[in-house]
């Protein structure tokens, strides 16, 4: 059965592969606005989220309009991930403006391997391969997905051109600091609810949150310069940004330390969400920790 259906997707993946991209776009947000009605929990937890993080900012016609935003973008990607399954580097090219390319030469000249701070917004998958592309190689943490042909599937995509994955489990955090102890590139996602042993609190969106402190504990072993690698679409293409390096601090006491670069990496974070705020993943449970 996993077999089948692995099969089947990769179908899918050659069709999408011969298809205009405005054809792949339009049919995805359509599919996002269907999702959109019929997904009643996860559409109830965006609109909760969207009010929790604007408050009084937003009306509840906003409210409504970006969680309906939020669900057409997500059609949107879900078609094109299949499309970049068969994509090559120069077709990709034509679809993609990177932005921010002397920040990373600025970062590599502190002669050490880059840490690349993402999050779960624009076409995350699509900066995977775009990161890898600029760097040369980077090594993403990464969780299993369900189903598995589904977890395969996005193995093949985000190993693509020479890109590697760690799992998180434990010891994964000792092979991320030899990567960076050789010279290489290591990339997290840091935007979602963390277990409270692996993590502390952190505003986000002017509300404590538990924040994964990984990164902050592999910045601390290794002193590699953080670089913000966000992703939107706009006038019909993708731009991926790569920022300044985060002007990381340490103190005396380690666990300041720690706290201070969870409180950057979150500032970070949300000020590319409030750029596009119907891009990111407001269907996550963000804030747990206040309807637990």
């Amino acid at each position: 059965m996993d077999r089948s259906l692995y099969r089947l997707m990769i179908g899918l993946s050659r069709v999408a592969g011969l298809l205009p991209l405005a054809v792949l776009r339009i049919t995805g947000r359509i599919i996002g606005d269907v999702l959109f009605w019929i997904d009643r929990r996860h559409r109830s937890i965006a609109r909760r989220n969207l009010r929790f993080a604007y408050g009084d900012d937003l009306t509840e016609a906003q409210v409504h309009r970006l969680a309906q935003g939020c669900y057409r973008h997500l059609g949107q990607m879900a078609l094109e991930l299949l499309w970049l399954m068969c994509v090559t580097p120069e077709r990709l090219s034509r679809q993609v403006r990177v932005h921010g390319l002397e920040n990373v030469y600025q970062a590599r000249r502190a002669g050490r391997g880059i840490i690349l701070l993402g999050a779960h917004a624009g076409n995350w998958e699509l900066a995977v391969l775009v990161a890898g592309r600029v760097l040369g190689r980077v090594m993403w943490v990464v969780r299993p997905l369900d189903p598995r042909p589904l977890d395969r599937l996005m193995t093949d995509l985000r190993t693509r051109w020479g890109n590697d994955l760690t799992r998180t489990r434990q010891g994964s955090r000792r092979s991320l600091v030899n990567e960076l102890g050789s010279g290489g590139n290591v990339g997290i996602l840091l935007d979602q609810d963390a277990h409270w042993h692996e993590s502390v609190l952190a505003p986000f969106f002017g509300r404590s949150s538990r924040t994964n402190q990984g990164l902050a504990l592999i910045w601390l072993a290794t002193h590699s310069p953080v670089v913000p690698c966000f992703s939107f679409f706009q006038h019909g293409r993708w731009h991926v940004v790569f920022g300044e390096p985060l002007p990381l601090e340490r103190f005396p006491d380690t666990k300041k330390t720690i706290e201070a670069a969870c409180r950057n990496t979150n500032a970070a974070i949300e000020a590319a969400i409030r750029r596009h705020p119907e891009q990111w993943l407001w269907q996550h449970h963000r804030w747990r920790i206040y309807y637990d």
